[in-house]
Order: C-alpha cells, then structure tokens, then sequence
C-alpha cells in the first residue's frame, strides 16, 4: 500500500523564550510545545491530508492561542478539504476565529463556526 511520510520538528529558536508556533499533520496536532526529536507520521496516500505550520506572531499577546485555534480547526476538517475551495473556507473561519477570541468573543470559535 503506497503512503505518505510526514516529519515534524518544533523548536523555540533563537529569540523566544517559549515557542508559540503550532502544526498539524493530518489529525495530530502540537501546539505551542517544542520537540527535542523529530515525529514521523505514516498516513495512507488517497485521502486529503492536511500539513499545516501556523507562526505564533512573533511575540505577540497570545500568538499561540491563534496559532493553534487555526490548527485545530484544519485538522479537525482535514478529511473535507479536498479542494481548493475548501481550504479558502476553513481557512477563513479559522481567520475569523482569531479576530473573535481576540475580541472576547469565544463563542465565535467554535469549530463549527462559520
């Protein structure tokens, strides 16, 4: 059966004190942590499979908390985004789910929200 291999790695850099970056492969997610050895993840080929690294903003007041609101909701939509259209969608109301926990709005965040 032909598959797909996917390794991950997040480290904090050079700047920060705490890494606020997270990542998904497919519907494993790391938010917000480093990794001292690299993961590897073996998904069958055929299936949408998504890949996603989203940058905590550089220092910016809860960049991991968007960072890994935008994750969370591609993988758990992963299976779905099986086009172009799909992810332009997912990823707007993952942009929308950031503007609304930014602005006191949890209820906006919800990953059926749209």
């Amino acid at each position: 059966m032909p598959y797909i291999a996917v390794t991950a790695l997040s480290h904090v850099g050079l700047v920060r004190e705490h890494n606020e970056d997270s990542l998904a492969v497919g519907p494993w997610t790391l938010c917000g942590t480093a990794t001292d050895n690299p993961q590897t993840l073996i998904f069958p080929r055929g299936r949408p499979l998504v890949v996603a690294v989203a940058d905590g903003l550089g220092g910016q007041p809860a960049g991991e908390v968007a960072s890994e609101l935008v994750v969370r909701r591609l993988s758990a939509l992963g299976h779905a985004l099986d086009g172009e259209e799909a992810l332009r969608e997912a990823l707007e109301a993952g942009n929308r789910a950031v503007y609304a926990a930014a602005e006191g709005r949890p209820d906006l965040t919800a990953m059926g929200t749209t």
